[in-house]
């Protein structure tokens, strides 16, 4: 067994410091990307099982083609205008589906953002 050259030790380690780097931004936790519905249930008079539903489409449907993304990322506008039309058609979910969907996205939009508590 040879050892490992160090020169190529510290081309490695920068390779994989350059690739965690690049990677670690994209990642967000489920309830970062779609908040819970209980978070959002009470801020809301919508439906919770709408919500539940919606929210179920939201990781479900949307997350098979690319990451969750924040939902607050975006403006309910961008949501209602540019993004839910086209991913509709290429989802094929139902209209029932979308207006789940669209519950759940508006509710989180006008939902304020949790703030964590630091000890």
């Amino acid at each position: 067994m040879h050892p490992i050259p160090p020169a190529k030790l510290f081309r490695l380690g920068a390779v994989f410091a350059a690739l965690l780097t690049a990677l670690l931004p994209s990642c967000v936790s489920i309830e970062t990307a779609a908040l819970p519905v209980p978070l959002v249930a009470s801020a809301s008079q919508q439906n919770y099982q709408q919500l539940r539903t919606g929210r179920k489409l939201y990781l479900g449907k949307c997350t098979k083609c690319h990451s969750p993304e924040v939902i607050k990322k975006f403006s309910l506008e961008d949501w209602t205008g540019d993004i839910m039309p086209s991913m509709v058609k290429k989802s094929k979910i139902s209209p029932e589906e979308e207006s789940c969907l669209l519950a759940y996205l508006t509710t989180v939009s006008k939902t304020p953002t949790p703030v964590p508590i630091k000890s």
